[in-house]
């Protein structure tokens, strides 16, 4: 935030310098014309607009170098699908092919008891726990490894790296829900 405040700064410094320039007066006249003055505009702005993405530059620099993780945002538990078409049995998650990207399919149950349903590409990042314990989807918000950084890097910095959108949930199913040689 505090880079952010060089920038008025910086259009008022170099708008001040190209209007006290020989720039906008090339004729010798005391006073430029209409055409000089959108010139004279037109490259202060530009300048203006160049020089400032250093600040902004500087700022998104800092804000990229706290170290982060990742913290659990919500449990969902996870809703069974039931297999028809000959196959007998349930499962929790489906894994499929879009475009020849694969993903895992899932629906949960909300907080509000409502269902949804949705997809997550199938990663290395994205584990999946055999556990005796209830199916549940884990999600994961960022937070910083210090815990002091999230209450001064906006003094600092800007961080563009997002809250939720880089950490894939984890998926706890029930033993011997994976089944090995699947075939159709």
């Amino acid at each position: 935030m505090i880079w952010f405040l060089t920038i008025p700064v910086i259009f008022f410094l170099t708008f001040k310098n190209v209007i006290e320039s020989d720039l906008m007066w090339i004729n010798g006249a005391s006073n430029g014309d209409f055409l000089e003055w959108v010139s004279a505009i037109f490259v202060a702005l530009l300048l203006s607009c160049l020089i400032s993405l250093v600040p902004v530059g500087i700022a998104l620099l800092i804000g990229s170098i706290p170290k982060t993780k990742g913290v659990t945002l919500k449990e969902y538990d996870l809703m069974s699908l039931f297999e028809k078409d000959g196959i007998s049995g349930r499962f929790f998650l489906g894994i499929g092919s879009i475009d020849g990207i694969e993903y895992y399919f899932w629906y949960r149950r909300n907080k509000d008891n409502s269902i949804s349903g949705g997809k997550t590409e199938r990663s290395e990042d994205v584990q999946i726990y055999e556990t005796d314990k209830k199916p549940k989807m884990i999600t994961y918000q960022t937070d910083y490894k210090n815990k002091y950084v999230k209450y001064f890097i906006w003094l600092i910095g800007v961080d563009k790296r997002g809250s939720t959108n880089c950490w894939n949930p984890d998926f706890c199913i029930p033993k011997g829900s994976i089944k090995e040689g699947y075939s159709l």
